[in-house]
């Protein structure tokens, strides 16, 4: 096999990966006995394996391909990719910053792992220079200002989704955002609001937005709105204590004692145990009776 044909044969396994990728596989092992030092034989394997979302075997692959002597661009991205959906964030940083040639993608990516290490100081730093230095992309706004809510930096965070608006538009990821910060900030109507119209009604907002959701409108005096936000966000998180706090206290809040039971019975099934909130509000309902 010459270098034209094993060229030729990498492009037809990426196009054969598609349909049959066992096969693919196979021609790989062929191409590979006749030219077992060649880095681009084990990085199609590990885009494969990466596509078939075995990221595992495609980190093994692109490990292969790099110690080859590979120093591709797309085979450190793909290296780091692979060590970064599998939480090992330290590799796949170590991968990422030998990559030279910048971009948006690459700098979200490196953001996400600092993050996910605790590094959010790193992590804001590196997604402001994205913002200034390629065109705006929400997702970075939305990480960025993600990054300052964990530092508890509301009005900075507030900043970047309006700064955002300014410079894409309004959506439905920003209206969303911004009910979260409105909700930190305890501005119930605005949090209300900006949910609503992330939401049009079509319950399009993710779902660890719904308790947030849920609790801006029985604050903003919607109870009957609230009860079914609560009842989606319990669909989806029906372990969250929170969720089951601010739904009984909104209902007690509003005289619906019998849903409030209902409530604190679903909570025992799903929770290791009431949480000092429910309890007092489990009282509060049953109040344990005087001993004669």
């Amino acid at each position: 096999m010459t270098a034209t044909e094993l060229n030729n044969l990498l492009l037809r396994v990426e196009i054969l990966a598609r349909s049959n990728w066992i096969h693919a596989m196979h021609l790989l092992c062929e191409a590979e006995d006749l030219y077992p030092q060649d880095p681009r034989i084990p990085a199609t394997r590990g885009l494969i394996y990466f596509e078939n979302h075995n990221y595992k075997e495609a980190s093994k692959s692109y490990q292969r391909a790099y110690e080859l002597g590979s120093r591709d661009i797309q085979v450190l991205y793909m290296l780091g990719n692979s060590y970064f959906v599998q939480g090992e964030f330290r590799l796949a940083l170590i991968y990422y910053n030998q990559i030279t040639n910048q971009s948006v993608e690459l700098c979200y990516n490196k953001a996400l792992a600092l993050s996910n290490l605790g590094r959010v100081g790193e992590s804001i730093k590196l997604l402001q220079e994205a913002l200034h230095s390629f065109p705006p992309q929400i997702y970075v706004y939305i990480m960025l200002a993600d990054q300052y809510i964990r530092l508890n930096d509301i009005d900075q965070a507030l900043k970047t989704v309006q700064d955002a608006e300014k410079r894409l538009g309004p959506s439905p990821g920003l209206y969303a955002l911004k009910g979260t910060i409105y909700a930190k900030q305890k501005n119930w109507l605005q949090s209300y609001a900006a949910f609503r119209k992330a939401d049009s009604g079509k319950f399009a907002i993710f779902p660890d937005h719904f308790g947030l959701y849920a609790n801006a409108a029985a604050m903003s005096g919607f109870i009957d709105e609230a009860i079914e936000l609560f009842e989606h966000a319990l669909v989806y998180m029906p372990y969250s204590e929170t969720i089951y706090e601010d739904y009984c206290r909104a209902v007690l809040e509003n005289g619906r004692e019998d849903l409030a039971k209902k409530i604190i019975s679903r909570a025992r099934k799903h929770l290791l145990q009431l949480s000092p909130a429910l309890r007092l509000m489990q009282q509060r309902i049953s109040p344990s009776r005087p001993k004669p």
